[in-house]
């Protein structure tokens, strides 16, 4: 009895730590490279942007499987084209999908969803969303947290669009201590969602220096543009979340990425929101930063 008990606080202890919790038994969410919930991104027209599946499950698991849904086509029938606002980064789904902690075996796929494959007013999922699938089999202990996959997309987004990324959800089976996490099953009539990521084109793009970062007219411009800064990171200051950059311009930038996976030395782009101040801040994130040979 004590152990149910303590199963069943863990349980709910998740369920309302995370989002998209199914009888408390696992969750599945969008996150950054450290875990952090996603619901709002900007990524302006040829921006890549990393989506992270992270999960947790409070029993043992034997099978799990993401979709992630990022284009959609307005009409049913095969030759219904797609929007084509959010595209895979590279094209290929062997170098756009990448795998992480929670699997020990692995098959992948990327598939375009086709008029007749559902019936019309059963399935919540769009005619013609191009869904990257990551499924995962064999046996998995419980954990709190885990990145599953990786989806690299890229964005096709004008000035002032905005596109919905969904995670779908089939819904779970749990038979004795093993859990069946079926997120996404290409053969069921219709899905739940289970989390989505808004993705924005957001403002210009201006580059500056850390001296420039520093003049009165960034605090009011600051909604107005997003900005990017160049330069060396420093030992000082550099931690798993955070760096600073020495342009030359005599004022230092911190910013701010968590996972970044930086070293000291290496000369990069970061593009993010920035905030004046002493030290002046640059708010970004691990795939916003470009490092440079």
């Amino acid at each position: 009895m004590a152990g149910k008990l303590l199963i069943l606080t863990v349980a709910l202890t998740l369920a309302a730590a995370v989002p998209c919790a199914s009888a408390g038994e696992f969750s599945m969410w969008f996150g950054d490279v450290v875990g952090n919930h996603l619901t709002h991104v900007e990524r302006a027209d040829g921006e890549l942007l990393n989506v992270y599946v992270w999960l947790s499950t409070t029993v043992n698991t034997w099978f799990v499987e993401a979709a992630v849904g990022f284009d959609t086509a307005a009409q049913e029938g095969p030759a219904a084209p797609l929007d084509g606002k959010l595209v895979l980064a590279h094209n290929s789904p062997a170098e756009d999908m990448v795998w992480f902690d929670a699997a020990l075996t692995y098959d992948m796929m990327v598939a375009r969803r086709l008029a007749g494959f559902y019936s019309p007013g059963q399935t919540i999922r769009p005619y013609g969303a191009e869904v990257a699938r990551a499924r995962m089999s064999g046996y998995t202990p419980a954990m709190t947290a885990a990145k599953f996959v990786c989806v690299k997309l890229k964005s096709r987004l004008g000035p002032g669009e905005s596109y919905t990324i969904v995670l779908w959800n089939e819904g779970s089976n749990t038979a004795g201590d093993l859990n069946t996490m079926v997120m996404g099953n290409l053969t069921a009539p219709w899905f739940g969602v289970s989390d989505t990521l808004l993705v924005e084109a957001g403002p210009p793009t201006v580059a500056v220096t850390g001296r420039a970062a520093g003049d009165a007219v960034v605090p009011e411009a600051g909604d107005n543009f997003r900005f990017v800064v160049f330069g060396r990171v420093l030992s000082q200051g550099l931690t798993a979340d955070e760096f600073v950059l020495d342009d030359g311009s005599g004022i230092p930038v911190k910013v701010v990425a968590p996972g970044h996976g930086l070293a000291q030395g290496q000369f990069v782009r970061a593009k993010g929101i920035l905030a004046t101040g002493s030290p002046v801040t640059l708010q970004s994130s691990a795939d916003r930063i470009a490092v440079y040979p």
